[in-house]
């Protein structure tokens, strides 16, 4: 908790804390540096993880394996997910240049900081914060 006498820098660099925790998600582009049950990865997702649970003898780690020839492979994808984190998965546009994955803000499609942005993160507690200011 912040205390009411920090310094305001304090108070922003806290909130700014808030935001990156919140926020940032891996963006896919060739899925070798992003883990599929614990990164941040998923579009329209609240916690950005697939909902999916994990099973015991799923041997996929990277969203690299769900990557065949630069294209989903629909096949693994619909054995291993239900059909919400199928919709996502298969909603997100791979890169056929071969870029590493990287962090964008999950709340704005364009993964750039605005202010509005802030106003569509889930924590109802900072949303007041923001309007109070």
């Amino acid at each position: 908790k912040i205390p009411n006498n920090a310094f305001w820098i304090y108070k922003g660099l806290m909130e700014a804390r808030k935001l990156v925790k919140q926020g940032p998600r891996k963006s896919i582009e060739n899925g070798k540096s992003t883990k599929i049950w614990e990164d941040r990865w998923l579009p329209n997702s609240l916690h950005g993880t697939p909902t999916t649970p994990r099973h015991e003898d799923c041997c996929l780690w990277k969203v690299k394996d769900l990557i065949n020839n630069q294209c989903w492979n629909r096949v693994l994808i619909f054995r291993h997910f239900n059909y919400e984190d199928v919709e996502r998965i298969m909603s997100i546009p791979l890169n056929l240049l071969g870029r590493e994955d990287n962090y964008c803000l999950i709340h704005n499609p364009r993964g750039v900081y605005t202010v509005s942005s802030r106003y569509k993160l889930p924590d109802e507690e900072s949303k007041e914060d923001c309007k109070k200011k």
